[in-house]
């Protein structure tokens, strides 16, 4: 089986599947990363005990996005959706506690690049809202990004 026929077995449309597996294979290595090697401010906020679940939420949701962008799977990828964005928020929370209580320290940009990186999240999870699987032949073309 030559990428060609790789790619084509992808149903449309295909650059915006990949686009997210890529996306969810960061959000893993984030976890996986965070949870070998927690960041300072996640730990000396809130613990090392919710830093572990922060990064398992990344952990599992990644998996699951993974899991489920390719063959259609809504319902599981909005789950997958709901586990990172709820890691965001964690973290989104402690680095807005740390700056309010680290005098002098700012961390507005970590605050905006958290919000960045949900909005990526919550747009995906707004186009596979509507149903639980993606529909027979792929995407619906009013949800189709045009080639």
């Amino acid at each position: 089986m030559s990428v060609r026929d790789i790619w084509e077995s992808i149903t449309e449309p295909r650059h915006l599947k990949t686009a997210y597996a890529a996306i969810y294979l960061i959000v893993l290595g984030i976890g996986a990363g965070s949870l070998v090697t927690p960041p300072a401010v996640m730990t000396g906020e809130i613990g090392e005990l919710t830093s572990i679940a922060w990064s398992l939420l990344f952990i599992v949701g990644a998996i699951g996005g993974i899991v489920a962008v390719f063959p259609g799977w809504w319902w599981v990828e909005r789950l997958a959706i709901g586990m990172i964005l709820v890691g965001i928020g964690i973290y989104f929370a402690v680095v807005i506690w740390a700056d309010m209580h680290d005098g002098g320290v700012t961390r507005y940009t970590q605050a905006g690049l958290s919000f960045l990186s949900g909005s990526v999240f919550y747009i995906r999870w707004l186009l596979i809202k509507k149903y639980s699987f993606e529909p027979r032949g792929g995407t619906p073309e009013w949800q189709q990004i045009p080639k």
